[in-house]
């Protein structure tokens, strides 16, 4: 009776290596899950990173320019003012993708742009762009948070 015994060791060896296999299935199917998640997603994703990005360059435009600067026309599309493209993403676009923090982000630049001629707008353009990135970063994949 005793030689049916398994030596304890041994026992211990076994459940460790059903557990770590375990573990290993169980990430892989996470990790499997995350990424098909990111694929199905991806024109959405890539379609707010565009919209994310040119709300950061109008408001750095607008930042840095002034408010009566123009944005660079695009093929047979007249130059408009960075201000007009700024308010129609904040009124359109931006209201379909943002976040908390861009939300946030978006309502302080307007709000100072609509409020005080004379108002610096650099930190506040710079808030957008940190805000679209930490949601980037959450869609995306955290390698893009700082």
């Amino acid at each position: 009776m005793a030689a049916d015994l398994t030596p304890p060791l041994e026992r211990l060896l076994k459940i460790a290596a059903v557990a770590l296999t375990l573990t290993g299935i169980l990430v892989g199917a996470y990790q499997f899950a995350r990424t098909q998640a990111v694929t199905a997603a991806r024109p959405y994703l890539e379609r707010k990173l565009k919209w994310c990005e040119e709300a950061v360059e109008v408001a750095a435009g607008i930042a840095v320019y002034g408010r009566d600067s123009t944005l660079r026309a695009e093929a047979n599309a007249p130059t408009g003012l960075r201000v007009d493209r700024f308010w129609a993403l904040y009124w359109g676009a931006m209201g379909m993708v943002e976040n908390d923090d861009i939300t946030k982000a978006m309502v302080a630049f307007g709000n100072a742009l609509k409020a005080d001629p004379g108002a610096s707008l650099n930190v506040l353009a710079l808030n957008i762009a940190h805000a679209c990135r930490s949601e980037m970063a959450r869609d995306w994949s955290p390698a893009w948070r700082r």
